[in-house]
């Protein structure tokens, strides 16, 4: 089990963790020759609206977080992959790259909770081990120390509601108060931004099953429209989908090697390199403050961190622009 995972006496004993494989792009060394070869095709601006966007990120995660400033940011899904790759690179050597996480998630084909519940019982007996080894199971909701801020793409917002639902639930059925567990918990939803115009900023009003969560724990980023419509309908991803039908299969914790995910892998590689250059961190920290993002003392903190943290690893990459 990873390091940053752990056992909640909530998480049900009967089902065994299943945590989705995804190659750790960390360890270098380990990625063989799945590395060689170009990576994922992307576009010139890819690498300058991805910095503003994750400089957002953080800056609303840290408005969240209230007055410490700090969290623990989980990428819901395979949408915010980049984010993730990228800011790891930044934050490794800090504070933050241990609260950085990836949350597999999907509910693609599922109407309604009852739907779930009907056709997928083993698999959400399963899923509920995985959101405590996630820290968002309820007895974890209740003690956090720092919030568990979910970043995702959104467009009407059902990812976070089927989300919303299920945390609720699980909540309702352990006897724990949503209204306790909820205090712990934000959500970050990235918007489409086009010049002269803002899509879907509205989201968060598109399914009253956000209404359950206080309207100060939401928060809408704005990404350039190319961003968004690369990451979240266009980028080959690195991880498979985590529909309900594979929620605690064993086959999705093991490791594979696919010719199909390799580039992907490669530019998942790139991007934690880049943001592990000492160059790009400095263009980092500028977009921080350009945003106010350093008017906050964890973010500030983070800074220095991030200035004193040599090249993380990198390798000198020519990605940046």
């Amino acid at each position: 089990m990873p390091a940053h995972m752990h056992r909640s006496p909530y998480a049900p004993a009967h089902r065994p963790l299943v945590v989705p494989f995804r190659w750790d792009i960390t360890r270098r060394e380990r990625l063989g020759r799945l590395i060689d070869g170009p990576p994922a095709d992307t576009y010139p601006e890819f690498i300058p609206d991805l910095r503003t966007c994750c400089a957002r990120v953080l800056n609303a995660a840290g408005r969240l977080a209230g007055r410490a400033g700090e969290a623990d940011l989980l990428f819901v899904g395979r949408s915010p992959e980049s984010l993730f790759d990228y800011l790891r690179g930044l934050c490794r050597g800090t504070d933050w790259f241990g609260r950085l996480r990836l949350f597999h998630f999907s509910m693609r084909g599922i109407e309604d909770e009852r739907q779930l519940r009907r056709q997928y019982p083993a698999g959400l007996s399963s899923l509920r081990a995985y959101l405590a080894a996630l820290g968002v199971d309820p007895a974890s909701l209740l003690a956090r120390s720092r919030p568990a801020v979910l970043v995702d793409l959104v467009s009407s917002g059902g990812t976070f509601a089927n989300l919303v639902r299920l945390l609720r639930r699980n909540c309702v059925e352990r006897g724990v108060s949503w209204r306790a567990a909820r205090r712990n918990l934000r959500l970050i939803g990235i918007t489409s931004h086009t010049a002269g115009r803002s899509d879907d900023v509205q989201w968060h009003l598109r399914d009253a099953t956000l209404d359950c969560l206080q309207r100060s724990a939401l928060r809408s980023v704005p990404a350039p429209g190319r961003l968004w419509d690369y990451l979240g309908n266009q980028q080959p991803k690195v991880a498979e989908s985590y529909p309900p039908e594979q929620w605690g299969r064993e086959m999705v914790g093991r490791s594979f090697r696919s010719a199909d995910h390799a580039p992907a892998l490669r530019l998942a590689l790139r991007l934690f390199e880049t943001g592990g250059n000492k160059d790009e961190r400095r263009r980092f920290i500028a977009e921080l403050s350009d945003i106010g993002a350093l008017r906050q003392s964890a973010l500030r903190y983070l800074a220095s961190q991030m200035r004193g943290g040599g090249d993380g690893g990198a390798r000198g990459s020519t990605f940046m622009r």
